[in-house]
């Protein structure tokens, strides 16, 4: 596996769940992009998770979790997150 890829997994097509939950798509994409911004500038690829599940932000590097918003229950801090991915690179 490239150790240069950081796969994010985010909450996508909220309209369809908004029924039952309070997410707000666009706060998830603008995430992924400052993280893509981000770590692209220190040279590594980010990619969107293939699959995603209700309610995630999951951040994982080499088959490795960074960060779970599900084991947290927050979102991540963008400057503190890149720089522990810059460690772990």
């Amino acid at each position: 596996m490239d150790s240069n890829i950081v796969v994010i997994e985010y909450c996508r097509n909220c309209k369809q769940h908004q029924w039952n939950t309070r997410h707000n798509e666009a706060r998830c994409l603008t995430l992924f992009n400052e993280f893509k911004e981000a770590l692209e500038k220190q040279g590594l690829k980010v990619v969107q998770a293939p699959t995603f599940r209700l309610g995630a932000f999951e951040i994982h590097m080499n088959g490795v979790a960074l960060f779970s918003k599900f084991k947290s229950e927050m979102f991540p801090d963008v400057r503190s997150m890149v720089d522990l991915i810059m460690e772990f690179r």
